[in-house]
């Protein structure tokens, strides 16, 4: 990528005068990470417990990551403002169930100014107290998923500057955040339920009526080992859905 025609200076006026703070109103914490339950689907409110502690562990990783570099250090975080956690892929290995999942924490940073201007921003302080992980105007020969990746500074870089192409770039990243802003929810706890929720759809959509038996023996009460299983294969529990 060739920035030898990008002057500096229009890089931080796009990054702090135009941008209005996309990347940081609010700032998108994303991890993607596997939780394992064995027994099949039985017992899925306690694995639902699982899942907020994993959720709540994530997000406090983020927050003690994201300090100044000051002594004392200061965070640039309290809370999510609001979580969207996702199932994206179900594995089974070792007879052991894999979820695949995606976190995104909407974190609002305490040092964004109302303008939506960075109040610790280097061009303003001279100096630079924010935490390595935040990203300096974005950094214009990064690709896409390396730390440092800016949209809109990539499309500056691209465009050469242009200024139409630059305000797409700056609408589309505000219409994303809409979306997932809107794809929400405000507490760990409906997180962890939205999860088992999609878990319980992904196993009906892909497995049909003996998905749905599974899931009807996590929600009944568990028959014996010897008893007839309840999803009406003619079968002991033991030999079937056990």
């Amino acid at each position: 990528m060739n920035t030898a025609t990008i002057d500096k200076e229009l890089l931080v006026d796009i990054c702090v005068d135009r941008c209005g703070g996309q990347c940081c109103n609010p700032w998108w914490g994303v991890i993607f990470y596997t939780l394992k339950k064995s027994g099949g689907f039985k017992e899925m409110g306690v694995f639902k417990q699982k899942v907020a502690r994993s959720i709540k562990e994530r997000a406090d990783r983020i927050k003690g990551q994201y300090v100044t570099t000051e002594t004392p250090a200061r965070a640039l975080f309290g809370d999510p403002e609001s979580y969207n956690v996702s199932l994206q892929k179900i594995r089974v290995v070792n007879a052991v169930l894999h979820f695949d999942l995606r976190a995104m924490f909407a974190f609002r940073c305490r040092f964004l100014t109302e303008d939506n201007k960075c109040g610790i921003h280097p061009e303003d302080l001279a100096e630079d107290i924010r935490p390595p992980h935040c990203s300096f105007l974005g950094t214009p020969d990064k690709a896409h998923g390396e730390k440092g990746f800016c949209r809109i500074i990539t499309t500056a870089v691209l465009s050469g500057a242009d200024d139409l192409e630059i305000e797409k770039a700056i609408e589309a990243e505000r219409a994303a955040s809409k979306i997932h802003l809107d794809e929400c929810l405000t507490t760990v706890d409906e997180a962890a339920d939205s999860v088992i929720k999609e878990i319980e759809e992904h196993i009906e959509k892909h497995a049909g009526a003996k998905a749905q038996a599974k899931i009807k023996v996590r929600v009944d009460s568990t028959p014996g080992r010897n008893d007839m299983c309840p999803c009406g294969s003619g079968k002991k529990f033991k030999r079937c859905h056990g």
